[in-house]
């Protein structure tokens, strides 16, 4: 085809591994060392399916191949969880579809066999532990619940056979609001802990009947298991509260190990068998802030914090594994705006990062025994590809190439920038994203992404909810700053907004010093700037709109707008109060003093000093529905130009590859007008839009002089 900029059909055909950085690894390595057993999902948006198997490659020879044949489906998001056998001839793993009721062992010399669990399906969203074979082989530990499948359980998922309806599939543009707004989830039934026997094919539960499962590993004996979790507690409660036990394999019997308000998760066995890591809240009972890595014996004795004294720099522990020795546990960070592997050793010396520096992105670690480790590795511009290391080495070598069709593809450069806060308390980061033939002394349009969250800005591969990177081909600069109140960057930056900060003023002042840096640095044209942003960075979004005319065009997707409201409906129990005060830095919406800072920030309160044009994107099935119908609404009142789509069967987060191309066509249809001037299809829209321009073109030119406006911006643009 030959060498041409990346484009949004590259971004939808990229070959991926890793779901998340915190969720469940899809790569595993032999024991031996030898080979690589990893999830390959590939989408095709024609047929809207994606396509998710098992591949494995020989470290040695370097050549990976499949080892499955799934069919088809609209669901992305299916955890397989391959796990070896201690002797490295089989792996485990969950069959995929609904219900997910089989665990199938794949035999490295051919044949396979297929267990059903019973009752309920096994259960994919527990951090690293989905399957894990007992030390002997003869066992593999899981955990069994009700959810009817592998993929994220969700009143909001309709039935299969209703993503095949091609009269909507792409998405309903509407003039008028249309949104529904549903509650949370009832807590659902406990998450067992059960073992597979796979000589007899007999399924056991382990433990009393009330006992929620969140996390687990064997010892090393075989004998015990440890499990993160809790016996009054479930669902999002028990995410929160889970507590560390010991569970006998031979009687089922439960022993206490560590009982502390908060979490404490994943746990891990040292090899040894004389400790328990496991990440943990340090007995505080916190929602959005993450834990920092512990050890305790397994009688419930001599707990410690190895890392203590780093958190201003390392914050948000991820999975945990053991050195062979047991002298030191491996924990992955978030870490400035990358994902590393540090070291960290049980009784003394420093934490030690051991990837190599910069903007990158690793994930889903898997240890051999023999010391090699097999991980995802990424960046802003390098798709997702497996790669190996030896652990007193650390330099990455990739082991596949599964998106060599991407490799002629020109991309941006990209720029790691940093700027002090407006209020001097903190020096913020972000990623500058810019043309691939980009020339100093020229200007480019700007598109800042706000993400959502509040979480990290990953250094990962294309975008968590717009095409930036085939953006910045296509010639625009783009901004993604890591504002306060994520990860990254230690406690006190993570925390920054649960301890009392703004949840929107400050963030959105280390935005835009991030903006004023970059035109400062002649990158961007300050007369072609737009701002986009999904569920939190939305709702930053429509904030900052309502304090600033400096950008040319929005995109809002699925946030909020009307915060008092949010807030009002979610003051409902003691988890959901504790949460929102995390979230806001705020107290009760119903104390007069609170009411007033909330109202003095909620968008929707200050609509009318939107001058923006606002593209509107959400679920049909989402909570944030009805917020973006009021959004829509309250434009459509002021005669703010505005574009309100709905997508079909899609909650918070848009599934459908089909979808997704449309949303990322949008996207860049919006922005490429009204920062651009590229023509728009439809003649009548562009005469209605250009209406719009002229206009504030003169209210600008007004405002300059300190002249009144004579303009009409309560027309409405479609009409």
């Amino acid at each position: 085809m030959g060498a041409r900029p990346i484009q949004t059909e590259d971004l939808l055909r990229a070959v991926t591994i890793a779901e998340s950085s915190n969720g469940s690894p899809e790569v595993a390595i032999s024991p031996d060392g030898r080979r690589v057993v990893f999830r390959r999902r590939e989408g095709f948006p024609a047929e809207n399916r994606y396509r998710v198997d098992l591949w494995t490659v020989d470290i040695a020879v370097g050549k990976a191949r499949a080892l499955t044949s799934h069919e088809f489906s609209v669901h992305p998001h299916a955890v397989l969880g391959p796990c070896w056998s201690p002797d490295s001839t089989c792996v485990a793993y969950v069959l995929p579809g609904a219900p997910a009721r089989r665990i199938r062992l794949l035999h490295v010399d051919g044949g396979q066999q297929d267990f059903a669990i019973g009752s309920g399906a096994v259960v994919t969203g527990v951090g690293s532990s989905v399957l894990r074979w007992s030390p002997d082989g003869r066992l593999i530990a899981f955990v069994r619940g009700a959810d009817e499948g592998n993929v994220p359980s969700h009143p909001l998922l309709a039935p299969e056979g209703s993503y095949l309806d091609d009269d909507v599939r792409h998405g309903i543009e509407i003039d008028l609001a249309r949104g529904s707004t549903l509650g949370w989830q009832v807590p659902p039934p406990v998450q067992s802990l059960c073992v597979l026997d796979v000589q007899t094919g007999r399924v056991s539960q382990l433990g009393p009947r009330t006992l929620n499962v969140t996390g687990f590993d064997w010892s090393p004996d075989g004998r015990r298991l440890v499990v993160a979790g809790s016996t009054q507690h479930t669902g999002p409660a028990a995410d929160s509260r889970s507590d560390l036990m010991i569970v006998d394999v031979a009687s089922g019997e439960l022993e206490p190990c560590l009982d502390q308000p908060g979490a404490d998760e994943h746990p891990v066995w040292s090899p040894d068998g004389e400790w328990i890591a496991f990440v943990s809240h340090r007995g505080e009972h916190t929602w959005t802030v993450g834990g920092v890595p512990a050890v305790i014996r397994p009688d419930g004795s001599a707990l410690t914090y190895p890392a203590r004294g780093f958190e201003e720099r390392l914050f948000d522990a991820g999975n945990i594994f053991w050195s062979a020795d047991s002298s030191a546990m491996f924990v992955e960070y978030p870490y400035r705006l990358g994902r590393h592997l540090f070291r960290v050793p049980l009784r003394e010396g420093d934490p030690v990062q051991v990837t190599p520096p910069g903007d990158h992105w690793h994930s889903s670690f898997s240890a051999s025994s023999t010391g090699r480790v097999a991980f995802v590795r990424e960046s802003p511009v390098d798709p997702q590809e497996v790669c190996v290391a030896d652990l007193d080495s650390t330099s990455p070598r990739p082991v596949t190439r599964l998106n060599g069709h991407l490799a002629d593809r020109i991309r941006p450069s990209v720029r790691h920038l940093s700027w002090r806060s407006a209020d001097d308390r903190f020096d913020i980061h972000g990623l500058l994203m810019l043309p691939p033939d980009h020339a100093d002394g020229r200007r480019y349009p700007l598109l800042v992404e706000l993400v959502g969250g509040p979480t990290m800005v990953p250094a990962a591969f294309g975008s968590y909810a717009f095409p930036v990177l085939a953006m910045a081909a296509r010639g625009y600069a783009v901004l993604v700053p890591n504002t306060r109140g994520r990860p990254g960057f230690g406690e006190t930056f993570g925390r920054a907004i649960a301890a009392g900060d703004a949840e929107f003023a400050e963030p959105w002042r280390d935005a835009m010093g991030g903006v004023d840096l970059v035109i400062q640095q002649g990158w961007a044209d300050p007369q072609r700037m737009g701002v986009m942003g999904h569920s939190y960075g939305a709702l930053l979004l429509a904030y900052g709109l309502t304090r600033s005319d400096r950008f040319q065009a929005a995109a809002f997707h699925e946030g909020a707008v009307d915060t008092l409201r949010t807030m009002a409906f979610q003051w409902d129990s003691p988890d959901n109060i504790a949460r929102c005060r995390e979230n806001t830095g705020r107290g009760s919406p119903f104390e007069p003093a609170e009411r007033d800072a909330i109202l003095a920030e909620s968008p929707l309160h200050h609509v009318h000093r939107i001058h923006t044009p606002v593209l509107i994107e959400s679920g049909e099935l989402s909570p944030a529905a009805m917020e973006a119908a009021i959004f829509a609404n309250a434009l459509h009142d002021r005669g703010v130009p505005m574009e309100y789509v709905v997508y079909p069967r899609t909650g918070h987060v848009t599934d459908e590859v089909a979808l997704i191309a449309d949303d990322y066509r949008r996207d860049v249809t919006w922005f490429d007008y009204w920062l651009r001037d590229v023509p728009l299809t439809d003649r009548v829209k562009q005469q209605r839009y250009d209406e719009w321009k002229r206009s504030m073109r003169a209210r600008a030119a007004a405002q300059a002089l300190d002249e009144p406006v004579h303009t009409t911006t309560r027309k409405d643009p479609r009409r």
